[in-house]
């Protein structure tokens, strides 16, 4: 039998009666139920699972965050006691607040500057790697990295300043 046989190719039609499924598959006039309702269980079992996934990752992300920042203002509380006397003699001279504060924040500009280089590389390879198998491709955009960079910079300088402020 050829496969252009019309009793051995299966026929797809739509059914019009909305409480059976919407495909089915005839061959021979036999019904063999492909009825397309476990593509749909598994379709929502998926999407379940990655809305699940994406709670998760986010819960984690913040968690990050908040840890991130607490750890920097300890490091930032730590740095500024242990210069007590440098930052007390650089008023006394005349340095100004915002002079005072430029000292102690640059060098965490620095590595907050190398850190989002490293994440950057990291996170790009690992996001593209996982955007490769969804069936729709989709391709990362710069600025999503730019945002996430400048957000960053600005917790760091945040945390940093407060800090710095009370120092000076």
């Amino acid at each position: 039998m050829s496969k252009n046989d019309p009793e051995v190719r299966p026929i797809y039609h739509q059914k019009e009666d909305a409480s059976s499924s919407p495909l089915r598959c005839h061959v021979n006039e036999k019904s063999y139920g492909c009825n397309g309702k476990k593509l749909e269980t598994s379709a929502a079992i998926i999407v379940t699972s990655q809305e699940r996934l994406a709670k998760i990752a986010g819960t984690f992300a913040m968690i990050a965050i908040l840890l991130s920042c607490l750890g920097l203002f300890a490091l930032i509380t730590y740095l500024s006691i242990r210069r007590t006397k440098e930052i007390s003699i650089r008023k006394i001279n005349g340095a100004k607040v915002f002079e005072v504060m430029h000292m102690l924040g640059r060098e965490y500009i620095k590595l907050g500057a190398i850190a989002f280089f490293i994440a950057c590389s990291i996170s790009w390879y690992v996001m593209h790697k996982w955007l490769l198998s969804f069936a729709y491709k989709t391709e990362l955009s710069w600025w999503v990295f730019a945002f996430s960079g400048i957000t960053a910079l600005g917790i760091t300088l945040l945390t940093v300043s407060g800090q710095s402020w009370r120092a000076a």
